[in-house]
């Protein structure tokens, strides 16, 4: 189940967009920490969304920050290999659109759990081209 809102705060200049979700075996799709049954052969469920904040700084510049975290059950991961427990992610990004290119910068601040482990923390800057044909 999914439930997804798009808000324009300010003219089409600045928005907020928000998703929030729950299921099963939602590994295909990029839920549950790509975990989807567990070695009992079950389902594991996870819930999840994100929260972001875009604002466009000119005709060809859109910058966005956001929060997003994914959060498997527990209890069903607990009957797999399965060592992640949950993910939360801080970002901010920039797109300079320039059809049919676009370029992008991403900072990501990544935050894993894990059973019998530390946490752990990963600080990504991403930089991408992509062409659209």
């Amino acid at each position: 189940y999914g439930l997804d809102l798009s808000v324009p705060l300010y003219q089409d200049r600045v928005w907020f967009k928000t998703e929030l979700w729950t299921g099963r075996n939602l590994g295909d799709v990029r839920g549950g920490i790509l975990q989807s049954i567990n070695a009992a052969g079950k389902e594991i469920r996870s819930q999840g969304g994100f929260a972001e904040v875009g604002v466009k700084t000119c005709d060809h510049v859109n910058a966005y920050v956001g929060y997003a975290f994914d959060d498997p059950n527990n209890e069903d991961l607990a009957l797999s290999n399965a060592s992640r427990t949950s993910n939360t992610i801080w970002y901010a990004a920039l797109r300079f659109d320039f059809k049919p290119l676009t370029f992008g910068l991403d900072y990501l601040r990544w935050e894993t759990r894990y059973f019998g482990a530390s946490d752990g923390t990963d600080n990504r800057l991403q930089a991408f081209i992509s062409y659209a044909f």
